[in-house]
């Protein structure tokens, strides 16, 4: 994840624009459909073209898979995201 320090304004309905340079590193194109998230304190926007993994849950969860949601709780926001962005880079 890189860290682009953009800010845009609400406009008086709550809108907010994405910039062209984010939505091109994105490659986010004219009418593409956006997923939002609630992420603690901050806004997470997923373009439904990405690929998301196929969620790890059955009927008897695994222990380690509670163990890390129980890890992941108990993190700030801010934690959150540098964990987030940790991941990011592994993948890459």
């Amino acid at each position: 994840m890189q860290w682009m320090g953009l800010a845009r304004k609400l406009d008086r309905l709550g809108r907010v624009v994405v910039p062209m340079e984010a939505r091109k590193q994105l490659g986010w194109k004219e009418d593409e459909m956006v997923e939002i998230f609630l992420f603690g304190h901050y806004i997470l926007l997923h373009g439904q073209s990405d690929t998301l993994p196929a969620p790890v849950e059955g009927q008897n969860p695994s222990p380690i898979l509670q163990k890390v949601r129980e890890q992941i709780d108990s993190l700030s926001d801010q934690d959150l995201l540098l964990v987030s962005e940790l991941v990011e880079r592994l993948k890459g």
